[in-house]
């Protein structure tokens, strides 16, 4: 980037940093950052030639003028690096822009330059980030932390894989264990959930089966189905005797609350 970029971005963020924030244009500069990082998805998995094809399908909403579009089809049309920012940077003086839509345009060249030279989202984030002003920045990380947040992998679920069935013929404790608890109604499993300690629950719960573990996790609270799920998840590998010993318990601790008639008989 020549020295003439780095004053104009200069000049763009002060402007933007003495006016009042405005969320129209926040939300446009977050579009164009997104823009950009699905564009350099598509240009290092499938070639720059693809770009064409996702350009194509313009959003106004995002590249009202076109001219990130008009970037990346120079870029398919195989235009030089220093051609292209100089290119870029005429358009951009041409349309004389100030403020949020100046900054968004330097967005769009400095994004279509690292786009062409293959760089990581990693380096395409740092490097746009690097460049935006207090206002965009923090809507840029507002929106990925919550991103994150509504993505993040459920726990609890990623052990609950319901193909994965007790096997008939398993007699061992953690066998027993697993084929009695998915033939219980969910009432009863219910109630013997209260009298086994977390850690000992945990430990069972390693060994047992998806659709086992589905069962025990549906019938407790969700805040503790959590804590069992981040506990087995920190255990690590466990010895089976380890496993057996909490299951033959936990068993034992199941009779006595049906020879109490607290459960229906399940033997």
């Amino acid at each position: 980037m020549d020295r003439y970029f780095y004053e104009e971005l200069k000049c763009r963020c002060r402007e933007i940093n003495e006016l009042p924030v405005d969320p129209d244009r926040v939300k446009e500069a977050l579009g164009v950052y997104l823009a950009i990082l699905r564009l350099s998805v598509v240009g290092r998995d499938e070639g720059l030639l693809a770009l064409e094809a996702e350009v194509n399908k313009p959003d106004p909403s995002v590249d009202p003028d076109g001219f990130l579009r008009m970037l990346i089809l120079l870029i398919v049309d195989g235009l030089d690096p220093e051609l292209l920012e100089e290119d870029g940077l005429c358009r951009y003086a041409a349309l004389n822009a100030s403020g949020y839509r100046g900054f968004i345009l330097l967005m769009c060249i400095r994004g279509a330059l690292m786009i062409q030279a293959g760089q990581s989202r990693y380096a395409i984030t740092t490097g746009l980030k690097a460049m935006c002003p207090p206002a965009i920045l923090n809507a840029i990380e507002n929106y990925e932390e919550n991103y994150e947040e509504a993505n993040k992998p459920d726990p609890v679920q990623a052990l609950c894989d319901e193909s994965d069935k007790p096997d008939e013929a398993d007699d061992s404790p953690v066998g027993v264990l697993a084929k009695v608890i998915c033939r219980m109604k969910d009432d009863d499993v219910r109630k013997i959930l209260p009298d086994i300690d977390d850690a000992e629950l945990s430990l069972a719960m390693k060994g047992l089966p998806g659709l086992a573990r589905k069962r025990l996790f549906e019938n407790m609270a969700k805040e503790r189905a959590n804590t069992i799920a981040e506990n087995m998840s920190y255990m690590g590998p466990v010895r089976l005797v380890e496993v057996e010993e909490r299951c033959l318990a936990i068993m034992e601790q199941m009779r006595k609350l049906r020879d109490q008639g607290t459960i229906a008989d399940f033997e």
